[in-house]
């Protein structure tokens, strides 16, 4: 952007909703939505950032109390509140009291999953997905996120052998502790 021409344009605003793909030609990944952070002009180029939808539930304090409802009625009123749809597994799980007490929705969703103890949440793409979590399935990745709220992604790990240990085979083991058994699980693809 030489001229500039950029600064002023409403795609480049903050909180601009982009739909992203990466990858290489051939090869893309599906696209992710994602919104814009902190663009920056300088030097004649534009440096963004941008958070995916689910950053959203980390923003924001909640003081909704909810009183003899159900954990659909919970989850449906945290996903339209951030403009989502759900998707869930179904469960039966009624919740006599609750008060957000000024924690984010990402916090209190945090302590959903764990009254459940088999459920997992993410956000992809305009969906809220809460989902039963299923122990048999063997680990696809590793992501480490930087501490804080700004859920910026440090490394991420694929659960393969590495090279110094790989043999002329096309199986790969991994290992895993399941998390409720603490009973260790190994896996082979």
């Amino acid at each position: 952007d030489p001229f500039g021409e950029l600064v002023d344009s409403d795609q480049f605003q903050e909180g601009t909703e982009w739909s992203v793909q990466w990858g290489f030609a051939g090869k893309l990944h599906p696209p992710r939505k994602v919104i814009v952070k902190r663009p920056r002009f300088a030097y004649g180029q534009v440096e963004i950032q941008a958070l995916d939808k689910g950053s959203e539930l980390k923003l924001a304090e909640a003081w909704t109390t909810y009183k003899k409802t159900t954990l659909q009625n919970v989850l449906q009123d945290i996903a339209s509140s951030h403009g989502l749809k759900l998707d869930m597994d179904p469960v039966n799980l009624a919740i006599p009291f609750l008060a957000m007490g000024g924690r984010s929705h990402f916090d209190i969703l945090k302590t959903l999953t764990t009254r459940t103890s088999d459920h997992f949440f993410k956000v992809v793409g305009d969906t809220l997905q809460f989902k039963k979590r299923n122990l048999n399935a063997p680990p696809v990745g590793r992501f480490a996120y930087a501490p804080g709220r700004d859920s910026r992604l440090i490394s991420f790990d694929i659960q393969i052998k590495d090279q110094d240990n790989a043999k002329s085979s096309l199986q790969t083991t991994a290992v895993t502790v399941d998390p409720f058994t603490q009973k260790t699980k190994s896996f082979s693809a």
